[in-house]
């Protein structure tokens, strides 16, 4: 899952967000089990999720659930690596995850370097790169992450690119397409299945 996994608490209590979201985790846990009937749920959190990584984990877990936090770190599973990243550019300090340019470059870069040294598949991060399945048409502009871009056209090694980039964020431009080899799918209130080689 590529992020906004949890209901916006903009429209509940910005008081305890967190609180907010916990509580309807705790509330949709049978559901959790029905959608992934056994299957392990691999994510990242978007700008709406404000409920920690760590604690959706543990809570999911603790319910014979098994789920793994994709968070900024190389993940293993059925001999295919993921990483995952949760930060979108800055919007207006409302959101979690929100990043400046500058904070959004060291991060892309810490992914960058790690995908140096070991290959990753999969790339689950929230945004898309920038152009690419990123465009809001409600508010006719882009929401892509250009610090992504320039770490996978320019930071990571061309043999060490990723096949496969998994995002969310933007609504309206859900679907998928190729960049530069790589499939990029964004399934932003919506699913698509993809097989990984």
């Amino acid at each position: 899952h590529t992020g906004d996994i949890f209901p916006d608490p903009t429209l509940h209590d910005l008081n305890n967000p967190i609180g907010v979201q916990a509580k309807w985790v705790e509330d949709h846990l049978e559901d959790f089990k029905v959608m992934l009937d056994g299957k392990p749920l691999l994510f990242v959190l978007g700008n709406h999720d404000f409920l920690p990584a760590d604690q959706f984990e543990q809570m999911l877990n603790a319910a014979g659930i098994k789920a793994i936090s994709l968070q900024e770190k190389i993940v293993s599973y059925d001999d295919i690596n993921f990483y995952g990243l949760p930060f979108v550019p800055y919007i207006d300090g409302s959101f979690n995850h929100e990043l400046t340019a500058p904070d959004m470059a060291i991060r892309t870069d810490k992914m960058a370097n790690a995908f140096n040294k070991t290959y990753v598949n999969v790339i689950a991060a929230h945004c898309p790169p920038a152009g690419c399945l990123d465009l809001s048409f409600q508010q006719k502009r882009r929401f892509g992450n250009s610090a992504m871009n320039t770490a996978l056209d320019y930071k990571i090694d061309p043999g060490m690119l990723p096949g496969y980039f998994l995002c969310g964020h933007i609504h309206g431009s859900r679907g998928i397409m190729m960049r530069n080899g790589m499939l990029v799918s964004n399934a932003a209130t919506s699913y698509q299945v993809i097989e990984v080689n």
